[in-house]
């Protein structure tokens, strides 16, 4: 039902594009490096580590059998997990795939967390914090999709005693903004939201915030 799926890419931005993708459906891991259409940057390197010489000789990806075969299990009706999902949905849309359903286990992490236990939701910190145990590397998409499907069935679990209809609810809450519990990033990170300095949110709310719609929400719905 489901497909596990990281990418690694030349950065953020609109013009970026994939240069790893690695997938796991049911006990199948698929991995491959693929030359983007731009160069990859050493900012992008230094996170990833993968290089221009790495993929020189490598295909693009919308030419590559792994594309065809990934799309037909997708249009077999499996759903789509990610970590910040609308990232990887986005970055593969721009190399011609279909992709309808998702779920984001960023946002499976920010609803369950009630308490505000967790200082980040990074995929890592996740990791750490729920004690996932795993001989991998971070920032490697292959050891990533090992880690996002440990973390996903602790969260199916806890969706498992609150829903009737879990895997509707994680695909509905993936696709709309959800509230922030703490600051993700700057001078106030990790403080509860509800106790950041009001004028610091105002700033913020004068800022390009297209790319961060959940702390847009957020900030509208604290300052209301």
């Amino acid at each position: 039902m489901f497909i596990f799926l990281d990418t690694e890419t030349t950065g953020c931005g609109d013009s970026d594009r994939l240069c790893q993708l690695a997938y796991k459906n049911k006990e199948n891991l698929v991995s491959g490096l693929f030359k983007p259409y731009k160069q990859i940057p050493f900012e992008a390197s230094a996170v990833n580590h993968i290089t221009n010489k790495m993929v020189e000789d490598k295909e693009k990806f919308e030419d590559s059998k792994m594309k065809s075969d990934l799309q037909k299990l997708i249009d077999e009706d499996r759903i789509v997990v990610a970590h910040n999902a609308i990232f990887d949905v986005e970055m593969l849309r721009k190399e011609g795939m279909r992709i309808d359903r998702y779920i984001d286990t960023l946002k499976m992490a920010m609803v369950l967390d009630v308490k505000s236990k967790c200082k980040a939701y990074n995929m890592q910190y996740l990791r750490y914090h729920f004690g996932v145990e795993l001989n991998v590397n971070a920032h490697s998409a292959d050891g990533d999709v090992l880690v996002l499907e440990a973390i996903f069935k602790i969260f199916e679990d806890s969706f498992k005693k609150q829903f009737d209809n879990h895997i509707g609810k994680m695909i509905e809450i993936s696709k709309n903004s959800v509230m922030l519990k703490v600051m993700p990033f700057g001078k106030h990170r990790g403080v509860k939201m509800n106790e950041v300095p009001r004028d610091y949110l105002q700033w913020l709310m004068t800022t390009d915030l297209t790319d961060k719609p959940d702390l847009a929400y957020t900030i509208d719905k604290v300052l209301k």
